[in-house]
């Protein structure tokens, strides 16, 4: 009777005992936080709950946001990093002690929960970077480096024209001439290594449309690319990202599916873009020997 009229209130040991246990068993931080928020709301009895970071971001929320009226802040090594926010508000010193209590213990989930996001943003500003500076590389190499040798074969060939047929010198300049040649196919190896060339040369919507071509003709596959006409300007850690995931899945279906038909739909939203590929096929996820997907 105690429980159904005050929920766990009186029981302050099992609830941070609960608590505890969750925090050793933490692998996935904001799947924990939504956990916590969601027994401590419902075992408590309270309206809402929320924790919200030091910006004032939600992080977990269970009930109405809007019935939170009591706060608390969140501490971790002696740096405010949130607030736990519950209603109704505690009237009985016990009931807040209780929430200090397990603020004391989400202090450090929220703390760890800043530095898994820092470093998420770290590493897609590090990929996209990388992938910025792979199409800026490509763009030189094949506007510039490129041209400056193929050039420079002219030239090679041009002064071939100039000198006595089997002479040393034209056996030399020959020999140069095939010393160039080779770098440019070097280069050109190495520029399309950087990104798919598609990219650079048809945009992402044109590569797409490539790709699936090149796939109706060496398969028995039929392809449909839908997409918006006008695509935003997307980064090339991104472009290349929905390239090689539609390649994959291209392949995968032609390999393993048994598909006939296959549709490729890229949609534009607030949040960035969205690439579906579905088909028509019969394949299944079960365990294969010799697979690494």
């Amino acid at each position: 009777m105690n429980r159904l009229t005050y929920g766990q209130w009186s029981q302050p040991g099992d609830v941070l005992a609960a608590t505890g246990r969750r925090l050793t068993d933490a692998a996935d931080i904001p799947v924990l936080l939504q956990t916590l928020t969601t027994e401590l709301g419902t075992g408590l009895g309270l309206a809402g709950i929320e924790v919200v970071d030091v910006h004032g971001r939600s992080l977990a929320l269970h009930g109405d946001p809007h019935r939170v009226a009591d706060e608390l802040p969140l501490t971790a090594y002696g740096r405010h990093v949130g607030a736990l926010r519950w209603g109704p508000a505690s009237t009985r010193d016990a009931d807040r002690r209780l929430m200090a209590d397990l603020a004391g213990h989400l202090g450090g989930v929220v703390h760890s929960a800043g530095l898994v996001e820092d470093l998420r943003q770290a590493q897609e500003r590090l990929v996209v970077a990388r992938e910025e500076e792979r199409r800026r590389l490509r763009r030189d190499l094949h506007d510039g480096l490129g041209p400056a040798l193929a050039g420079l074969t002219l030239q090679v060939d041009t002064v071939c024209n100039l000198t006595a047929a089997g002479s040393d010198t034209e056996d030399q300049l020959l020999e140069l001439r095939s010393g160039v040649a080779s770098t440019v196919l070097d280069v050109r190896r190495i520029v399309e290594g950087l990104r798919p060339p598609a990219l650079d040369a048809l945009g992402l919507d044109g590569a797409l449309v490539s790709l699936a071509e090149r796939i109706r003709q060496g398969s028995d596959l039929t392809v449909e690319v839908t997409m918006p006409a006008d695509l935003p300007d997307i980064p090339a850690a991104v472009e290349v990202a929905a390239y090689r995931v539609t390649q994959e899945a291209l392949s995968n279906a032609v390999r393993h599916s048994g598909a006939t038909r296959s549709q490729v739909a890229l949609s534009v939203d607030t949040d960035g873009i969205r690439l579906e590929v579905t088909d028509n096929g019969s394949g299944e996820v079960r365990p294969r020997p010799g697979g690494i997907g």
